[in-house]
């Protein structure tokens, strides 16, 4: 069965609709399950690359699927929000691309 959101879902909509489906004892399950997931998501790569392929889009897809309920419910653990989250990226990726440090190393470029 697959089910058919209005669109445009915002960043925060998803959120809220992911919420629904949290069911873990621990808020520290997501960060310990992003990884894994992410290791899925690089598993999907390297054997496209080994068998000389494309990756799979729906397999690609599935897995930032995945990825991305993570990381929208580790934000929601921590009272904050998937747009925030956004911002606050772009805004110090913004301030890098000014300084001239878009390329390097570390965290406060």
């Amino acid at each position: 069965m697959c089910y058919h959101y209005p669109l445009p879902l915002s960043l925060n909509d998803y959120q809220e609709k992911a919420r629904r489906f949290a069911v873990y004892p621990h808020p520290s399950y997501a960060v310990l399950a992003l990884g894994e997931e992410a290791g899925e998501l690089q598993g999907k790569f390297a054997k496209a690359i080994r068998k000389g392929v494309e990756p799979n889009i729906e397999d690609i897809k599935a897995e930032l699927g995945d990825v991305l309920w993570n990381i929208a419910n580790i934000a929601a653990d921590n009272n904050l929000t998937l747009v925030e989250i956004a911002e606050y990226n772009l805004n110090k990726l913004e301030g890098r691309l000014e300084r001239g440090t878009i390329v390097g190393e570390g965290d406060h470029r």
